[in-house]
């Protein structure tokens, strides 16, 4: 006798149905609220189509620039990262790479003058408004100031000095 194995409409197997319904009310949400795999997050332990592809950790963006030294300044000085790694060599003076952290954010600094000013990146915190007051008592060049925006994040944008505009937001329900 052969076994049939059917598992509930969108999911994978029971297993991850009774893992989401074990987990139900941890984030203050239920997961049944949301159907699983078929383009809407039970968060990040469902949202794997494919549980046997490996999975993606993070995103580091690459701001270009065309005065690393005076970016990395910036990024030390006005928003307290702290330069982690720099091509920096005999054969490389200028400093062509360089990448600054700060808790659990890395961004990728490349030296090109011509594209310099036209990166971006949005950086999710977790009090933006202690964030805000940060950028202000450095000076920082604000090109969007603090707002709850309709998107449902609290956020703002400053300019790096390239004009490289960086983001920083939280959720506002998250406040």
């Amino acid at each position: 006798m052969e076994a049939l194995t059917v598992s509930p409409p969108g999911w994978v197997s029971w297993r991850l149905l009774s893992q989401a319904l074990q987990s139900a009310g941890r984030d203050g949400r239920s997961p049944l609220s949301r159907p699983p795999l078929n383009g809407v997050s039970l968060g990040a332990e469902f949202d794997r189509h494919d549980l046997d592809r490996p999975m993606l950790k993070r995103v580091s963006p690459t701001l270009h620039v065309a005065d690393m030294r005076r970016t990395l300044s910036f990024f030390e000085g006005s928003l307290g990262f702290r330069c982690t790694f720099k091509l920096h060599d005999d054969l490389h003076p200028e400093i062509p790479y360089a990448i600054v952290e700060r808790d659990q954010v890395e961004v990728h600094l490349k030296l090109r003058d011509e594209a310099a000013g036209l990166s971006s990146c949005y950086i999710t915190v977790d009090d933006a408004d202690s964030i805000w007051m940060e950028v202000q008592n450095a000076g920082v060049r604000v090109t969007r100031p603090i707002e709850n925006s309709s998107y449902g994040m609290r956020d703002f944008n400053v300019a790096d000095p390239d004009g490289n505009i960086l983001g920083f937001g939280q959720p506002i329900d998250k406040r």
